[in-house]
């Protein structure tokens, strides 16, 4: 569970670093200066730091026995990372370097997801069911019952309470005595 939580965490780490460098992308679509080539060289710089993180993400699962229970396949979304690399390093920015990152963002998502969906799965057993016998309560006797509450009155009557206390729990008392009548 623990080393789940784990990674279910630096998935999301690494979602959230995507998102950020996918935006960066997009506004750098235009016509690239020397500052703007400056900043896809950063760019391309974080997106290999990112696959590298994910690797190493790849091979703790793989040593916690978590892998199985990531959907999709990390290698391939590491593949596309290093494409991404590539086309950010040679400043060769298109639609299609575009929609890659997208597929990345995505991908770490529904691995996410799956994690997170896979740690809630219930296991049920079934088992037959069984008679059971119990003895029911004694019959209630309303007489006693109400019997007690007079007395529990006549007690709190006797008391010292304060006057108007006194008088709301005699008040009280003769309602309950007109109801039994």
């Amino acid at each position: 569970g623990g080393g789940l939580q784990f990674l279910l965490q630096q998935l999301n780490q690494l979602a959230m670093q995507q998102l950020g460098l996918n935006q960066a992308t997009q506004e750098l679509m235009q016509q690239l200066t020397l500052e703007q080539q400056a900043e896809m060289a950063r760019l391309a710089a974080q997106q290999e730091l990112i696959r590298k993180s994910l690797q190493e993400l790849m091979k703790e699962a793989e040593i916690s026995g978590n892998r199985s229970r990531i959907l999709g396949d990390l290698n391939k979304i590491a593949e596309e990372m290093k494409e991404v690399v590539s086309d950010l390093e040679s400043n060769n920015l298109t639609e299609e370097t575009i929609r890659k990152q997208e597929r990345i963002l995505s991908r770490l998502l529904d691995a996410q997801r799956s994690i997170h969906e896979r740690d809630f799965e219930k296991q049920r057993e079934s088992r037959p069911g069984q008679n059971i016998t119990r003895q029911s309560p004694a019959e209630l006797n309303l007489q006693e019952e109400k019997e007690k509450i007079f007395q529990e009155l006549l007690k709190s009557i006797r008391e010292n309470y304060h006057r108007d206390y006194e008088a709301l729990i005699k008040r009280y008392f003769e309602l309950l005595r007109s109801f039994q009548q």
